[in-house]
């Protein structure tokens, strides 16, 4: 049984190809993660599509990620429920929409729509949006008003307007766009609130209209911004509605991290962080339970993660730490531990503001370092097990920043240094591995085009550990890196192996070990 397992989860880091002009973990020559594979355990994890719960060919993301490995087992994730729903014609009977709908008709108000408009399905999907669109008006709403975010990161850095046209057809009677907000101030989830408070006001009217339409207004942004994440909250100019008394309010996003903030603005009666309107009678949906203190409806409740593998550690009475910086604290704490932000007996945690930068390009190293003395710091202090989320290469990959996601990832490889030297030192045991792809992948090898989205590519797994030699060749680790070995569900019930503790029943993921020896 080894005393202490670390867990160092390389958010966005993927296996990808041998081709320095498209990939930076190629093309960075890292050294010590190429060290690690030649002298331990390697192989490669499924993190996409069915595997982890998502449909066929589709990316895997943090949130889906990091609750897969924590879980030990696949489960059926928000898109593809939503989805399925809105296919079957579940979701327009949803009894969430349905008093959100009565609500308006019974004040003869508007329904806000909210979230972010766009062509991937990390956070929302445009099937989604449509369907709400269309539910609503079947159902005898005649007056909506759309509050878009733009996007930039899951999809194309400069798609915004091709994904407005599209959403024209919808754009009928009674339907108005009344705000569009960039996702760096509608999605920040770094408490940076000065960017969700103009999010806010562009939403609730407390900026003014502007004298463009929507794709003029967003031609001329292009002029100065380089991407949607980073177009600035505005009110076109037009018919519009702002969010006030007696409306209902629908937030369409599904993943709960990063649509938090501006929500809890509308949401929460003491919220303080910057001055809010007072509304009365506001109905407030969501589309999934973003926070359980919220106490809003909700039109799809999440799955229930009985035996999470911090619970299982900390029943077993069990140290754990969980260390990440802010712009990836959700995925250690609230997904990992089975959508539970609350800490399990014995477990603590450590988020280190991240840097309060406009992009992460500008200080790719962001908090790695303080991430490892922290870490290290605990190893030290007898914790039995330490997850760890470094966020460097899917922040920075985002940024579409080639060179910018090399020095992401230098640092990153000299942190895992650190790291193994400690384990190697208390006999301990380290796990690396990563939730989705992305890093892997920056730029199209034929075209050269910047590609700032996730990816279906494999992750990496390498295990540490004395009991874990096996010594080989560059080429023959590379080969060995390539060979998919398991899927994310399988990282928990490894790590209970490692433990010498017994996998509960509601893991049906597998013990990797035999597979990586072979």
């Amino acid at each position: 049984m080894a005393k202490q397992v670390v867990l160092a989860i390389l958010d966005g880091w993927g296996v990808g190809r041998n081709e320095p002009i498209s990939n930076p973990i190629f093309a960075a020559k890292l050294l010590n993660i190429q060290n690690i594979k030649n002298r331990y355990l390697v192989g490669s994890l499924q993190a996409s599509g069915i595997a982890v719960g998502l449909p066929w060919g589709e990316v895997g993301n943090s949130e889906v990620g990091h609750l897969t490995i924590g879980a030990g087992t696949v489960l059926y994730q928000h898109y593809p429920r939503i989805t399925i729903a809105v296919r079957k014609g579940d979701f327009r009977i949803n009894p969430a929409f349905q008093d959100s709908f009565n609500h308006v008709k019974e004040n003869n108000s508007w329904l806000n729509i909210t979230g972010l408009l766009t062509t991937g399905t990390i956070h929302a999907s445009f099937e989604h949006l449509e369907a709400l669109i269309k539910t609503a008006k079947e159902s005898g709403v005649d007056k909506i008003s759309l509050h878009l975010f733009s996007d930039g990161k899951d999809s194309e850095p400069k798609s915004f307007l091709n994904i407005y046209e599209k959403l024209q057809e919808f754009i009928t009677e009674g339907v108005v766009v009344s705000s569009i907000s960039g996702r760096h101030f509608a999605l920040d989830r770094d408490s940076h609130y000065d960017r969700t408070e103009k999010a806010y006001q562009a939403m609730t009217g407390l900026i003014s209209k502007t004298d463009q339409e929507v794709v003029s207004k967003v031609e001329s942004e292009y002029e100065t911004v380089n991407n949607d994440q980073h177009l600035t909250p505005f009110i076109p100019k037009g018919e519009t509605h702002s969010v006030t008394d007696n409306d209902s309010l629908i937030f369409i996003d599904f993943r709960e991290d990063s649509i938090r903030q501006i929500a809890e603005s509308f949401i929460k009666k003491d919220f303080d962080k910057f001055n809010t309107k007072k509304f009365n009678n506001l109905h407030i949906t969501t589309m999934t339970e973003y926070r359980s203190d919220f106490q809003v409806p909700v039109a799809f409740p999440s799955e229930v993660v009985k035996l999470p593998l911090a619970k299982v550690l900390s029943d077993k009475g069990l140290k754990q730490l969980q260390v990440a910086e802010t712009e990836k604290y959700a995925h250690v704490t609230y997904f990992f531990n089975g959508f539970k932000d609350e800490s399990y007996p014995n477990q603590a945690k450590i988020l280190i503001n991240s840097n309060n930068v406009e992009s992460h390009a500008q200080e790719p190293q962001m908090q790695a370092v303080a991430i490892t003395d922290r870490v290290l710091e605990g190893l030290d202090g007898g914790i039995d097990f330490i997850v760890v989320n470094y966020a460097n290469a899917d922040i920075v990959a985002h940024t579409g920043n080639f060179q910018s996601t090399i020095e992401a990832v230098k640092t990153i490889d000299e942190q895992m240094a650190r790291l193994v030297k400690k384990v190697e030192e208390l006999g301990a045991v380290l796990i690396i591995t990563s939730d989705h792809g992305n890093a892997e992948v920056v730029r199209d090898s034929i075209t050269g085009k910047i590609d700032t989205s996730h990816d279906p590519s494999p992750v990496p797994i390498y295990i540490i550990g004395k009991d874990f030699t096996q010594p080989k060749s560059s080429e023959e680790a590379d080969q060995k890196e390539s060979e998919v070995v398991g899927i994310l569900s399988d990282v928990a019930p490894t790590i209970l192996a490692i433990m010498g503790i017994e996998k509960p029943a509601e893991m049906t993921g597998n013990n990797l070990l035999p597979a990586l020896k072979s």
